[in-house]
Formats: structure tokens, sequence, C-alpha cells
């Protein structure tokens, strides 16, 4: 591919070189600005919609932050970026920086209820203490739609170096 039809995102930073692709050109990248959506916001929104019913548990969720004044989303992302691969191009958050994030939500709001999503909740609850915590653990089916539509309904989120944590949040 010639490389004036190939645009690659060589960082996290919003480029305005994306949002006006040459005709047919391929682009690649992350794209966790929003600057990148702004114009669309509405739009999009509509359609990140759910169309089915959310599932038991995830109505039970639902509910529990609804008890909550202050809630956050926590995510913890291990799984495939603990590859050699993987962990030498995202790495991941480190124990210090959960518990700094922790500790900036609480002297700002208070009591926080964390709602915990990860892809290894067994290894969270064994290596991070968190206060007020609520797990997320399906009991069946891993849903993963249903997991980032419960993370937006926080009001604040500590966020993975994940674009699954981004769009949650």
């Amino acid at each position: 591919i010639p490389s004036n039809k190939y645009l690659i995102e060589d960082s996290l930073l919003f480029n305005p070189l994306f949002l006006e692709p040459i005709d047919n050109q391929l682009i690649e990248g992350y794209f966790q600005s929003e600057n990148y959506f702004l114009e669309i916001k509405e739009l999009l929104l509509a359609q990140f919609r759910l169309t089915e019913k959310l599932s038991s548990y995830s109505l039970n969720v639902l509910g529990e932050m609804h008890k909550s004044s202050v809630t956050a989303s926590l995510h913890v992302r291990r799984g495939d970026y603990l590859s050699t691969t993987n962990i030498q191009y995202h790495g991941c958050c480190s124990l210090e920086y959960y518990h700094c994030a922790m500790r900036a939500l609480q002297e700002n709001y208070g009591k926080v209820r964390y709602f915990v999503f990860s892809d290894d909740i067994v290894w969270v609850k064994e290596h991070l203490e968190i206060e007020n915590a609520f797990y997320v653990e399906h009991p069946s089916e891993h849903l993963e739609h249903e997991d980032i539509y419960l993370m937006s309904q926080c009001h604040h989120h500590i966020i993975a170096n994940s674009s699954f944590s981004w769009w949650g949040a």
C-alpha cells in the first residue's frame, strides 16, 4: 500500500489529519480522544443504545448503582495485556495507579461506591484493596456490551489503558 494511502495513528493525542483523510485512505489507530467524535456525539450516543433487555444480573448491578450517591467504575485489564508482546506495548496499570486514583476521588467526593470490572476479577480481589467495592461478576455468560453500558452509568471512572475502559467511561 502506498504510504499516502495509509495513515497510522502514532500517538494517543488528537491528530486533526484523521478528520479529513484522503479519498480511499486506510486509517488505523485507537482514536481515544473525544475530539474525533464531537461533531457526531449525539449520533454515536443514539447508535450505542442497547437493543435487548439487560440481563437480570446487570439490572441488579444497575439497581446497586442507583442506591449510591457517588459511583465510580474501576476497570482492571490483564488477560491479553500480560503477553510478552502486549506488556511491552501497552503495559498494565500499577496497583499504585489505582490507589492514587481512588484517593483522589475520595478526597474530592467523599464516600465513593466502586463498581469493579475486570477480565481477571479473582486477581483484583486478591491484590487490590478496595473499600466499598461491588465486584461485577456475571454468574453465567460474560456480556461485555452490558459491562460497557454499566460503566457508562457511573459518575466517575478509573480506567485501565484500554479502549474498553475508555469507551465505557
